[in-house]
């Protein structure tokens, strides 16, 4: 898609996205699900499908896709409120990315 947006003039252009993460098991899954439904009671696609959720490395391999789609930013939306996914995505998720 770059050549497309270069070809329009269009030089200073990103391609960004949200993902929302929830780091965990079933009940970090739930507790994700009921906060992302009680912040957006009117959803375009159901939570379950919005959050991208598992072992850390699940979602490791999830940036990895979206690294590898050639993207400029991925902000990362934890819906655990838990300093520890906040935690496990720094330490095991965000160094490989750093520049």
């Amino acid at each position: 898609m770059r050549p497309q947006v270069a070809k329009r003039g269009k030089t200073d252009f990103s391609f960004n996205a949200v993902t929302y993460v929830a780091i965990g098991g079933e009940r970090e899954f739930a507790e994700a699900v009921a906060h992302h439904q009680r912040y957006y009671p009117v959803l375009p696609v159901p939570a379950e499908q919005a959050i991208h959720h598992g072992p850390i490395g699940k979602i490791k391999d999830v940036v990895a896709e979206y690294a590898a789609s050639g993207i400029d930013l991925l902000v990362l939306m934890p819906e655990v409120r838990s300093l520890r996914q906040l935690e496990l995505l720094s330490e095991q998720v965000l160094p490989e990315y750093q520049h």
